[in-house]
């Protein structure tokens, strides 16, 4: 009967095998379940910023296009807690400052892109040139409405 009861064990996996198995398979589930939810919080927060590049490029065709640009005397308007409807999530704050290049001054804009991570504020800066004159259409357009008058 020990005879037999000794191929028994030596045939099947013991208790202490089986919780090791199952320990390993653990850490590695763990593991695994870990990287994918930093790959998927990585992936968000590339999202957001890629989204705050396309809404500062929105905000530069908006002063291109005279849309954010005052008319011609008025002096340059910030703007705070900006939104445009493409983008929901997030807001823009516009500014402008003053630099100098070999003696002379030209204006930059400084667009600031906000939104909300894990319950804090996050924000992308980009600063590009002012456009130095309005877009020609809107040139052409003013000179039309002053004629008709």
């Amino acid at each position: 009967m020990c005879a037999d009861h000794h191929g028994r064990s030596e045939a099947a996996f013991t208790l202490v095998e089986i919780l090791a198995a199952m320990l390993i398979l653990a850490f590695g589930a763990t593991t695994v379940i870990g990287v994918m939810s930093s790959g998927l919080a990585t992936e968000h927060n590339s999202e957001l910023v890629r989204d705050a590049a396309r809404l500062a490029s929105a905000v530069r065709e908006e002063l291109e296009h005279g849309r954010l640009m005052p008319r011609d005397g008025q002096a340059l308007q910030a703007v705070e807690g900006g939104r445009l409807s493409d983008f929901p999530d997030l807001q823009y704050d516009l500014s402008y400052e003053t630099i100098e290049r070999e003696g002379s001054e030209d204006i930059a804009c400084k667009v600031t892109i906000r939104w909300l991570r894990g319950g804090s504020d996050v924000f992308e800066t980009f600063r590009f040139p002012l456009p130095r004159t309005r877009a020609l259409y809107l040139r052409i357009r003013d000179e039309i409405e002053r004629a008709k008058r």
